[in-house]
């Protein structure tokens, strides 16, 4: 027998016997753990407190939250709500469970009223505030023109521009503009909505004009002031040919894709703006028609403002007009990477010789487009394609100065 213990003693501080825990070192003695476990049972009744103090703040909680979120609409006390054992106190409630399937009961938080949006809209000459809300389809806001007719554009796009929108008659004070009897040096060309363009290649042929109308020139044609100064010098200056560019934003293609993301504000503002310059230049190219004189309304082809039966209207006697439709692109209009534009344009137009020049003038098919939409270069191409070609604005130099040309020619003869 004590050779088989001195021999299981030594097989036991032999290499052999090596249990998985027998090499690690302890980190702490055994007086060390009992300092630790000391030091545990004093900290014991801080933690007790803590517990305690949280289990008194879910309670408060309980007590001030909803009977169907706290247990009370369905006879279920909070002490198995307050019981659950957090280090920090619950700010909200969970909801019972359901005793059948276990599953978590949601409660339904009532919907909120939507309350509608402030929109500030604007009329003609005062501001109109009111109130629009979604819930409501049937609601309209309507812009007032200065000719008295109500626009509405809370309708669609092709809905908003109807063929009565303009008025074909003459204001009073227009009317009373046609029959100035005063006359200045007479004059052969003006053009309006245009920075001097035409003017310079006119002066070639030894053309007199002075009036270049507009806004980067400081001239606000929205002003009653702007406009009469504008058709008192047509009258007075007896100007034979007028070249006038109305804005297309309102009535072009790309405004009607982007119609419906606009705001209400926006479409407001772009409404007046548009149909008030449109209207003053059909004003005063039917001055010049009922004077004997000539006149030039340039639009591009899909515009919805020549589909106004005041437009229309120009083509009828006294001295008709008609509409010349041609492609830019042949007169050297580019994009901003120097691609050609086709950009395809009507002239609507009473002068013989114009409408000779740039009828039918398509494009050739010798060259690829560039698109007439988005940006390049850091400028949008549409703005860049605002400014006409300067082989357009020869071709309508040459065109005004043979028909002028002719015109001497016949009152010679008579």
């Amino acid at each position: 027998m004590w050779h088989c213990g001195a021999w299981l003693v030594n097989t036991m501080n032999t290499k052999f016997y090596n249990p998985p825990f027998d090499n690690m070192k302890r980190r702490h003695s055994l007086p060390d753990l009992l300092a630790i476990e000391r030091s545990s049972a004093e900290s014991l009744p801080d933690l007790l407190a803590i517990e305690r103090s949280s289990a008194e703040a879910r309670a408060k909680c309980a007590r001030r939250m909803p009977p169907t979120l706290a247990g009370g609409a369905s006879g279920k006390s909070t002490s198995s709500i307050t019981s659950r054992r957090c280090s920090l106190p619950d700010l909200a409630v969970e909801p019972p469970l359901d005793q059948k399937h276990g599953s978590k009961k949601i409660a339904k938080r009532p919907a909120l009223p939507k309350l509608p949006d402030l929109a500030l809209c604007r009329g003609t000459g005062s501001t109109a505030v009111g109130f629009t809300s979604g819930n409501r389809k049937d609601e309209k806001h309507t812009v007032v023109l200065s000719t008295g007719v109500e626009v509405d554009v809370s309708q669609s796009f092709c809905d908003l521009h109807g063929p009565a929108v303009l008025q074909k008659k003459l204001p009073p004070w227009m009317v009373a503009i046609s029959h100035i009897a005063d006359r200045v040096e007479p004059e052969d060309v003006a053009e309006h909505f245009c920075p001097p363009r035409l003017l310079p290649h006119c002066q070639k042929h030894g053309l007199t004009g002075k009036q270049s109308i507009d806004q980067l020139l400081g001239h606000d044609l929205m002003l009653r002031r702007v406009q009469e100064m504008c058709a008192r010098h047509l009258v007075r200056a007896q100007v034979q040919y007028l070249l006038t560019c109305p804005p297309c934003t309102l009535f072009s293609s790309l405004m009607a894709s982007n119609w419906t993301r606009m705001s209400l504000a926006r479409k407001m503002s772009r409404v007046r703006e548009g149909f008030e310059l449109f209207q003053f230049a059909y004003y005063t190219c039917h001055l010049q028609r009922l004077g004997g004189r000539s006149y030039v309304l340039e639009h591009p082809s899909r515009s919805q403002g020549l589909l106004q039966d005041a437009i229309k209207s120009l083509q009828e006697p006294p001295n008709p007009g008609k509409v010349a439709v041609f492609d830019q692109c042949m007169f050297g209009l580019v994009s901003p990477r120097g691609l050609p534009v086709q950009k395809r344009t009507k002239l609507v137009t009473n002068c013989e010789k114009i409408f000779e020049t740039f009828h039918g003038v398509y494009c050739d098919g010798a060259h690829e487009h560039d698109v007439c939409q988005g940006s390049q270069l850091g400028q949008r191409v549409s703005v860049h394609c605002q400014r006409y070609p300067p082989l357009m604005m020869v071709a309508i130099a040459q065109a005004i100065a043979n028909d002028r040309a002719s015109a001497n020619r016949a009152n010679r003869r008579s």
